[in-house]
């Protein structure tokens, strides 16, 4: 088990200073890290430790954490990187969001441990070997495991909630196991708000314990109330910004009911989409068939300890589904879950019964774990070679001061970092105020104002233009009509297109024609169309 931990380290240590600021880059590529540390850890731009965030679109614990981590980094100077043009910082940018992203990686290896421990205590040692390794290289958790962002620190919260759930329905100390994890349901609430939903694990363990109905509903109830008691203290918005927190919860759940614009715009049933896109990235096919297929083996034998488990999983899985917006890092919890399901394959269950699989399930999850070993290989290629963001943004500076760079959306993550001012995380309105007047080192022609996609950004002729799949993928998938002729606008100019290449053990990942949008932050395919 120690080994498969320190495995799931190295595999994440290696990509984790992708995209840190570097030259004109003032953060990085995912979105969301640099809302997360402006709003989340600084405050009026200064590392200081503080309780009323002012931001409550997710919970906060996550960002005290941070807090306290970059406070002892700080003191102690254990990490630093450059903040250009000045020298390596223990508080620049770039140092902030490492140390951030540190706390993701730790939190993903202990969730690999408690996944196996979780799977031992129901399927015997070599079946928490086998789930700890398959959440070891999934390729969601060791993607997302590189990022700081709230995530991989909320799935080791629900997964613990989910052990002591386990733990509860065998353990002598019923009652005390279910309100340790009812607190760290509270406690995973108080990282993202959905993860919440793991309290559906001790209320689970509560019905299936042999004891009397009355003692069942007190184990509940005392479940339940430490589960708010620790969202409260965790998370202590409510009662510290009650009107800042209360806007923003609501604004995330109306978001979450009608979607983010063309984003995920016509994708199907959410729980097919989960099914067959999330999911399937998440493991790749054969580890996905395994942790269904043991699902149905656990379901059939009647293990009641794995009640917990299955209570979350559907739960979680049916709000993913109903939700309108579908990033891939969704279904990151439901990751223990299936690695529970391939493990029921390969070793026992826990009835007592020795269970040997047939041969075909053995090898359906030992191919499954060696082709989602490649696969983050692949990906974490794509992190570890020049970004086509910087690639481009070099070939665009070659043409010279006096070039017109034209944009068909204002710029941001997915646009060559040709000005700082691209990657702040502000609204499109005032960023776009930033980057007109910003010193690019070359002549920036942007859209109307609230005019995406507006053909009067190529006249008078540009001489070059910039187009992402980021920003284009969603649009010309649902052929918006200003997108579509945008893009026949660029016919005739000689296309010069940047894109990573996903290969491990000399093989290259094909990559598909839409992706999930938080995977293409770091496979974007960036297109210049110039003047011929």
């Amino acid at each position: 088990m120690a080994l498969v931990v320190v495995a799931a380290v190295g595999l994440r240590l290696w990509g984790v200073t992708w995209s840190l600021p570097a030259g004109e880059r003032l953060l990085t590529y995912h979105p969301d890290e640099g809302v997360n540390l402006v709003s989340g850890v600084l405050q009026d731009g200064r590392l200081r430790p503080h309780l009323d965030l002012g931001f409550y679109n997710y919970g906060t614990l996550y960002f005290y954490v941070w807090q306290a981590a970059a406070a002892v980094n700080s003191a102690y100077g254990l990490l630093s990187w450059p903040s250009p043009p000045a020298a390596p910082s223990t508080d620049s940018a770039g140092a902030l969001i490492l140390v951030g992203r540190l706390i993701s990686v730790l939190s993903a290896a202990l969730t690999v441990l408690l996944c196996g421990l979780i799977t031992r205590r129901l399927q015997g040692r070599r079946g928490g070997l086998v789930a700890a390794a398959v959440v070891a290289v999934a390729p969601l958790s060791v993607i997302h495991s590189r990022f700081a962002t709230v995530d991989a620190f909320a799935t080791l919260l629900t997964t613990a909630a989910l052990w002591a759930s386990v733990r509860a329905c065998r353990d002598g100390r019923t009652w005390l196991w279910l309100a340790v994890a009812g607190g760290l349901a509270g406690l995973a609430g108080a990282a993202r708000y959905n993860a919440v939903l793991v309290l559906a694990a001790p209320l689970a363990s509560a019905l299936c314990i042999q004891a009397p109905w009355r003692r069942r509903a007190l184990y509940a109830l005392g479940a339940a109330a430490a589960c708010a008691i620790l969202f409260l203290v965790a998370c202590p918005g409510a009662f510290l910004n009650w009107p800042r927190f209360s806007a923003d919860l609501l604004f995330e759940m109306r978001k979450s009911r009608t979607g983010m614009g063309l984003l995920f715009a016509q994708t199907g049933n959410g729980w097919w989409y989960h099914l067959v896109t999330s999911l399937r990235l998440a493991l790749g096919w054969p580890l996905l068939a395994a942790g269904l297929a043991g699902w149905a083996l656990l379901a059939r034998r009647g293990v009641r300890e794995a009640a917990p488990v299955a209570a979350f999983a559907l739960v979680t899985y049916a709000l993913i589904g109903a939700a309108a917006v579908r990033f891939w890092r969704y279904v990151m919890p439901l990751l223990p879950a299936l690695a529970l399901g391939a493990s029921a394959l390969v070793a026992c269950c826990g009835t007592g019964r020795r269970f040997r699989a047939p041969t075909v399930g053995g090898t359906l999850v030992a191919v499954g774990v060696a082709y989602a070993s490649w696969l983050s290989m692949a990906y974490t290629r794509l992190m570890v070679t020049p970004d086509p963001r910087d690639q481009a943004a070099v070939a665009v500076r070659a043409a010279g001061p006096e070039a017109t760079v034209a944009f068909a959306t204002t710029p941001w993550y997915w646009s060559p970092p040709l000005a700082p001012e691209f990657g702040l995380p502000s609204s499109g309105a005032s960023r776009r105020r930033a980057v007109l007047a910003s010193e690019a080192g070359a002549r920036l022609r942007l859209p109307a104002e609230d005019a995406e996609w507006d053909q009067s950004a190529l006249s008078p002729p540009p001489t070059v233009v910039t187009v992402s799949d980021l920003e284009s993928q969603d649009a010309l998938r649902l052929r918006v009509e200003s997108a579509v002729a945008f893009m026949a606008a660029l016919q005739p100019r000689r296309e010069q297109a940047f894109e990573g290449r996903a290969e491990a053990l000399g093989l290259r990942l094909r990559k598909e024609p839409t992706l999930p949008n938080d995977l293409l932050y770091i496979w974007p395919r960036v297109t210049l169309y110039w003047s011929r």
